[in-house]
Order: structure tokens, then sequence, then C-alpha cells
């Protein structure tokens, strides 16, 4: 089973856009996840084709099993 971290962000224009990143740390935080993602939104380091990100719309870590 392995575990995926969703960073789902606002941009300008309201549009959801998300950052997947497969296998996160164990004891990763909320805490440490928000100040990452604020970061990238602070130093405008991801631009979308509405605009920039605006706002942290959620932050999920989910599990998935393979089948195969």
């Amino acid at each position: 089973m392995s575990k995926s971290l969703q960073m789902v962000f606002k941009d300008t224009a309201g549009k959801t856009k998300s950052i997947n990143l497969d296998d996160p740390r164990e004891d990763l935080t909320k805490a440490e996840v928000s100040e990452v993602m604020e970061g990238l939104i602070t130093d405008k380091a991801l631009v979308t084709t509405n605009g920039d990100l605006a706002e942290v719309s959620a932050i999920r870590v989910s599990s998935v099993e393979d089948l195969a």
C-alpha cells in the first residue's frame, strides 16, 4: 500500500489546482504542509492559466492499494 499527499489550492479565478506527491513522510504534519503551501503562494512560485495561486483549499493524505 502506498500513500499520496494532495495539496489543493485555489487560484485568483477561484479554480482549484492540485499538486500530488507520492510517499510523503510518515511523520509529516498539517502545519508543515501548510507552511510550504503558503510559501508557494507568497513567493508566486507557481502560476496557472487562470493566474497566481491565491489560497490553500485542502490538504489530504490518502492510502492507495495496488491491486496488480
